[in-house]
Formats: C-alpha cells, sequence, structure tokens
C-alpha cells in the first residue's frame, strides 16, 4: 500500500491527494510523513530544496522546514483577517512546490483547495470522512463543482489506527451467536475455522511485562486508497450515483476495503474482532442485523 502511494505522489506533480478519516485516525501524522518524504527525497536525490507552504486552523505539527500559516478570522476587523482564500493567494505569489491544505470543512474550504489544485501544483488535505467512496460524495454534496472537483482529485487514502493483541497475555476467542449475525456466512465460517484471539483475563494482562498492563503492544495503521481513472471519474459525473456501479468498478480494479485487510488480522489472532469492527467497522453489518430482525 505504501509503495504504491509513494508511486502515486512521486508520478502526479499536481492536483489534489486527500487523506480521510475520522478524528484520532493519523490523518495528519500520515500527511506529514508523505511530505517529508518528498521533501528529504528532493534533497538527497536533486539536491533541490522543496518550497512546502501549509493552510491550517490550528497548526499541528511545528515544521521549521515548511512555511505554516494558520487561519485567523476576525469578522470585526476585516484588516486582520488571514482566511484560507486570502492566505492561498499571498502563497501563489511565493511559488510553492506544495501546499498543505490542513482540513476541509465547509463549501469555502473545498473551493480553496481545489483552486489550489488548479493552479498546477500539488495540494494535500484531510477530510473527515468514514470511507474513500463517503469522502468523494461529501465534497461533491459541499456544493463544489463536480467537474472542477473531480478533475483535480488524484487519490483518497482513508485509514484507522487498530491495536495489534499481545501475543503473551491474550486468550482464543470463540465466536458468539451476535457474531453469527454480523458477520457474513462467508466471513463466519472462515473465522470459525481460525486461531482467533481477544484481550487476555484481567490478571493476565495487569502481570504482563511485554504490554505494560495494557493487553495491547502497539497500534497499527489500516488504510484503503482509491487512485481515480477516467472510469471512475465518469461515474462520479452522473447525476445519480449508484454504490452499486462504484463497488463494480472499484472490485475490477482489485480495490480492498479497510475491513478487506483487518480481516485477515482477525483470522491470524493479531487483532481482536471486537476491536476490529469498533475501529473499522463492517459495512455488512447494519445490513445483517436489519435482515436478522426482520425474521
Amino acid at each position: 500500500d505504501i509503495d504504491v502511494i509513494r508511486t502515486v505522489n512521486q508520478s502526479c506533480t499536481n492536483g489534489l491527494f486527500i487523506t480521510a478519516g475520522p478524528t484520532g485516525s493519523g490523518k495528519t501524522t500520515v500527511i506529514f510523513s508523505q511530505l517529508y518524504d518528498e521533501v528529504d527525497r528532493a534533497r538527497e536525490r536533486y539536491n533541490e530544496m522543496k518550497n512546502v507552504m501549509t493552510i491550517e486552523n490550528p497548526v499541528e505539527i511545528l515544521e521549521p522546514r515548511f512555511a505554516q500559516v494558520q487561519e485567523r478570522l476576525t469578522p470585526d476587523n476585516k484588516k486582520l483577517n488571514m482566511d484560507a482564500v486570502l492566505i492561498l493567494e499571498t502563497f501563489l505569489r511565493q511559488d510553492p512546490d506544495i501546499i498543505l491544505f490542513g482540513e476541509i470543512r465547509s463549501r469555502d474550504d473545498a473551493d480553496v483547495a481545489t483552486k489550489a489544485g488548479q493552479t498546477g501544483h500539488k495540494v494535500y488535505a484531510t477530510v473527515h470522512a468514514n470511507d474513500c467512496v463517503t469522502t468523494i460524495l461529501r465534497l461533491l454534496d459541499l456544493g463544489v463543482s463536480k467537474v472542477s472537483l473531480l478533475e483535480q482529485i488524484r487519490i483518497i487514502m482513508s485509514q484507522r489506527l487498530v491495536k495489534l493483541l499481545c501475543p503473551h497475555c491474550c486468550r482464543d476467542y470463540t465466536l458468539s451467536k451476535t457474531d453469527k449475525i454480523i458477520l457474513t456466512k462467508e466471513e463466519y465460517d472462515i473465522l470459525s475455522k481460525s486461531n482467533l484471539k481477544t484481550l487476555g483475563r484481567p490478571e493476565d494482562v495487569a502481570n504482563c511485562p511485554y504490554c505494560k498492563g495494557s493487553g495491547y503492544l502497539k497500534r497499527m495503521p489500516v488504510l484503503e486508497y482509491i487512485v481515480f481513472n477516467d472510469e471512475l471519474r465518469d461515474i462520479f459525473m452522473e447525476q445519480q450515483i449508484k454504490y452499486s456501479a462504484i463497488n463494480e468498478v472499484l472490485k475490477k480494479y482489485k480495490f480492498k476495503s479497510m475491513w478487506d485487510k483487518i480481516f485477515d488480522y482477525i483470522k491470524s489472532g493479531r487483532i481482536d474482532l471486537g476491536e476490529a469492527i469498533g475501529s473499522v467497522g463492517n459495512k455488512t453489518a447494519t445490513n445483517n442485523i436489519i435482515n436478522y430482525l426482520a425474521r
């Protein structure tokens, strides 16, 4: 995954690169790691310094190599206003190589990020959304021109941070009746034959020197991504966007959702099933529950 995303970032010199996810999913950390990668690669390979400029509210990670500006909105004194539009206009006079737009929260934010991409610059931005598909739908719902937005998007990445079980104090887990309702039949059959694990007993966790009493070793990012091509853009350009049509195209390009990827970790006993469903969510769970209740 990281290699694919890095390849897309290296091969595209302009447009929108969006990272989505809820609060605390590591969006800002991931974007800054991508910026560091670009800046370091340019310096090491080409002896070139990248001019990175950021529009943030607030500035979350201080980086002296970047020109970071925080929005300051003071309605009572317009002379002190530093909104995203004014900051972007100032940036464009300073020949930036990369622009980071901290978070797209409103139509105005989406307009500014899109305009930055239209000027031929590479623009990184974050959005609060559940997954890749809902990210593009949310951006379109903000009222931004479909043509402008879809023309600029290069890649959308969505991620969650999931806790890895400590292998020294975890215990075996057997699927419950509730799990049978939530999971598809295929998923249930696969997991029923797997070596599932869950958080250890309180006394075992408390005395474990490896995880220091937490029951978990660390958090691991689980991500999905969509690299945009003309076929996907055509689908999103339609008046009535159907999930089935989107999913068919994604399936054609071997798209793997966060749930698909985390499922392998559940099977191997590295992640607790409840932790996976709580962190990433299973899209089929709601339909399965509704069908069960309708019996």
